[in-house]
């Protein structure tokens, strides 16, 4: 998950203009195979 936010921070919010309202974002887990191909989670980001 380090390399998403690395993505995030360096390449979707420069591109976009954004800025961050809080210094913290959250990351949700749902219950299944994490290894999975079909595995999927969330960053929300405030």
């Amino acid at each position: 998950m380090d390399a998403m936010w690395t993505r995030i921070s360096t390449e979707w919010f420069p591109t976009y203009e954004y800025k961050r309202a809080a210094d913290y974002g959250i990351e949700v887990y749902p219950p299944g195979d994490s290894s999975s191909e079909e595995y999927t989670c969330e960053i929300w980001i405030l």
